[in-house]
Protein backbone atom coordinates (compact mmCIF):
# COMPACT_ATOMS: atom_id res chain seq x y z
CA UNK A 1 0.00 0.00 0.00
CA UNK A 2 1.14 3.55 -0.73
CA UNK A 3 0.07 6.76 0.94
CA UNK A 4 0.84 10.30 -0.22
CA UNK A 5 1.41 13.15 2.21
CA UNK A 6 0.95 16.59 0.63
CA UNK A 7 4.07 18.67 1.28
CA UNK A 8 5.79 21.70 -0.18
CA UNK A 9 9.15 20.97 1.45
CA UNK A 10 9.23 17.21 2.31
CA UNK A 11 9.03 18.01 6.06
CA UNK A 12 5.69 19.66 6.77
CA UNK A 13 2.18 18.66 5.74
CA UNK A 14 0.77 21.15 3.22
CA UNK A 15 -2.35 23.00 4.27
CA UNK A 16 -3.91 23.36 0.82
CA UNK A 17 -3.88 20.03 -1.01
CA UNK A 18 -4.95 21.56 -4.32
CA UNK A 19 -1.94 23.89 -4.32
CA UNK A 20 0.75 21.62 -2.94
CA UNK A 21 4.09 21.43 -4.74
CA UNK A 22 4.54 17.70 -4.17
CA UNK A 23 4.03 14.61 -2.06
CA UNK A 24 6.03 12.45 0.28
CA UNK A 25 5.01 9.01 -0.98
CA UNK A 26 5.31 6.22 1.55
CA UNK A 27 5.20 2.53 0.76
CA UNK A 28 3.86 0.51 3.67
CA UNK A 29 4.21 -3.23 4.20
CA UNK A 30 3.01 -5.09 7.28
CA UNK A 31 2.25 -1.79 9.02
CA UNK A 32 5.78 -0.44 8.59
CA UNK A 33 7.35 2.17 6.31
CA UNK A 34 9.44 0.39 3.67
CA UNK A 35 10.26 3.30 1.37
CA UNK A 36 9.77 7.07 1.40
CA UNK A 37 10.28 9.31 -1.66
CA UNK A 38 9.30 12.82 -2.73
CA UNK A 39 7.30 13.43 -5.92
CA UNK A 40 6.95 17.00 -7.15
CA UNK A 41 3.70 17.91 -8.90
CA UNK A 42 4.62 18.80 -12.50
CA UNK A 43 3.81 22.21 -13.91
CA UNK A 44 2.29 22.24 -17.37
CA UNK A 45 4.03 24.58 -19.80
CA UNK A 46 0.80 26.33 -20.78
CA UNK A 47 -0.08 26.93 -17.12
CA UNK A 48 3.35 28.43 -16.44
CA UNK A 49 3.04 30.73 -19.46
CA UNK A 50 -0.40 31.90 -18.38
CA UNK A 51 0.92 32.55 -14.86
CA UNK A 52 3.76 34.69 -16.16
CA UNK A 53 1.32 36.67 -18.30
CA UNK A 54 -1.06 37.21 -15.38
CA UNK A 55 1.76 38.37 -13.10
CA UNK A 56 2.91 40.76 -15.80
CA UNK A 57 -0.59 42.23 -16.20
CA UNK A 58 -1.32 42.58 -12.49
CA UNK A 59 2.13 43.16 -11.03
CA UNK A 60 3.10 42.85 -7.40
CA UNK A 61 0.53 45.36 -6.14
CA UNK A 62 -2.52 44.82 -8.31
CA UNK A 63 -5.78 46.67 -7.65
CA UNK A 64 -7.27 43.84 -5.61
CA UNK A 65 -4.38 43.64 -3.18
CA UNK A 66 -2.25 40.65 -4.12
CA UNK A 67 0.11 39.28 -6.73
CA UNK A 68 -1.34 36.63 -9.00
CA UNK A 69 0.30 33.27 -9.56
CA UNK A 70 -2.04 31.58 -12.03
CA UNK A 71 -0.08 28.53 -13.07
CA UNK A 72 3.33 29.54 -11.76
CA UNK A 73 5.02 26.90 -9.64
CA UNK A 74 2.06 24.57 -10.01
CA UNK A 75 -0.70 26.82 -8.73
CA UNK A 76 -2.94 26.94 -11.75
CA UNK A 77 -6.45 26.09 -12.74
CA UNK A 78 -5.47 22.63 -14.05
CA UNK A 79 -3.40 21.82 -10.97
CA UNK A 80 -6.03 19.50 -9.44
CA UNK A 81 -5.66 17.11 -12.36
CA UNK A 82 -1.87 17.17 -12.02
CA UNK A 83 -2.12 16.50 -8.28
CA UNK A 84 -4.26 13.39 -8.77
CA UNK A 85 -2.07 12.17 -11.65
CA UNK A 86 1.06 12.54 -9.49
CA UNK A 87 -0.34 10.12 -6.90
CA UNK A 88 -2.11 7.76 -9.30
CA UNK A 89 -0.63 4.66 -7.63
CA UNK A 90 -1.39 5.73 -4.03
CA UNK A 91 -4.33 4.47 -2.01
CA UNK A 92 -4.61 7.33 0.47
CA UNK A 93 -3.73 11.02 0.76
CA UNK A 94 -2.95 13.04 3.88
CA UNK A 95 -3.20 16.84 3.99
CA UNK A 96 -4.17 19.62 6.36
CA UNK A 97 -6.96 20.93 4.14
CA UNK A 98 -8.71 20.39 0.81
CA UNK A 99 -11.46 22.06 -1.17
CA UNK A 100 -14.58 20.25 -2.29
CA UNK A 101 -13.32 20.03 -5.89
CA UNK A 102 -10.21 18.17 -4.78
CA UNK A 103 -12.23 15.96 -2.43
CA UNK A 104 -14.45 15.06 -5.39
CA UNK A 105 -11.45 14.45 -7.69
CA UNK A 106 -9.86 12.11 -5.16
CA UNK A 107 -13.11 10.25 -4.54
CA UNK A 108 -13.59 9.80 -8.31
CA UNK A 109 -10.03 8.46 -8.55
CA UNK A 110 -10.67 5.94 -5.76
CA UNK A 111 -8.39 7.63 -3.20
CA UNK A 112 -9.16 8.01 0.51
CA UNK A 113 -8.47 11.47 1.94
CA UNK A 114 -7.27 11.96 5.50
CA UNK A 115 -7.22 15.48 6.95
CA UNK A 116 -5.13 16.30 10.00
CA UNK A 117 -3.88 19.23 12.05
CA UNK A 118 -0.49 17.53 12.40
CA UNK A 119 2.20 19.62 10.68
CA UNK A 120 5.11 17.14 10.61
CA UNK A 121 5.11 14.65 7.71
CA UNK A 122 6.74 11.95 9.87
CA UNK A 123 4.26 12.49 12.73
CA UNK A 124 1.32 12.38 10.28
CA UNK A 125 2.58 9.08 8.83
CA UNK A 126 2.94 7.67 12.34
CA UNK A 127 -0.59 8.80 13.29
CA UNK A 128 -1.96 7.25 10.09
CA UNK A 129 -0.29 3.92 10.87
CA UNK A 130 -1.75 3.98 14.39
CA UNK A 131 -5.25 4.66 13.02
CA UNK A 132 -5.38 8.07 14.69
CA UNK A 133 -6.45 9.92 11.51
CA UNK A 134 -9.87 9.10 10.08
CA UNK A 135 -10.79 9.36 6.38
CA UNK A 136 -12.97 12.18 5.13
CA UNK A 137 -16.46 11.12 4.16
CA UNK A 138 -17.63 13.44 1.36
CA UNK A 139 -21.24 14.03 0.46
CA UNK A 140 -22.14 12.96 -3.05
Amino acid sequence: MKIAVASNNEKTVAYHLGRCKGFVVVEIEDGEVKEKTYRPVPVEEKEAERGAQMRFRHGAGCAHGHEHHHGVEGHGHGHGYLVVATIHDCDAVIARGAGMGMVRNLRNAGKKLYLTEITSVDEAISAYLKGEILPVVAAT
